[in-house]
């Protein structure tokens, strides 16, 4: 059997290594996502959002990210598009144009 070094590095898109190690073994992966390109729109709407937030109810506003996740897959504003953030700005404002009317 061959003698497989103490320690193995991956490099390159997907790589991948196969074999087998005996003894003591500790594998450790590191993951480095890149970066998507930032709208610089994205934090002022971001900023619009949480000025919303500030006029609801806790209640409310669990509403409002209940309809970011069942709509974009993320509860984290960070992590949307400048125009689904103006969909749940407008979602927030129906809210509140809700509880004027009551």
């Amino acid at each position: 059997m061959p003698k497989v070094p103490t320690k193995m590095h991956n490099k390159g898109h997907a790589a991948i290594q196969i074999g087998s190690a005996g003894g003591n073994v500790t594998v450790v992966n590191h993951y480095h996502a890149v970066a998507p390109q930032s709208d610089p729109e994205q934090p002022r709407m971001v900023r619009q959002v949480m000025k919303q937030k500030r006029k609801l109810e806790n209640r409310e506003w669990i509403s409002v990210l209940d309809f970011a996740e069942r709509e974009f897959g993320s509860r984290m504003l960070k992590e949307l598009s400048t125009a689904n953030l103006g969909r749940i700005e407008l979602y927030a404002e129906a809210i509140l144009r809700n509880q004027t009317e009551r």
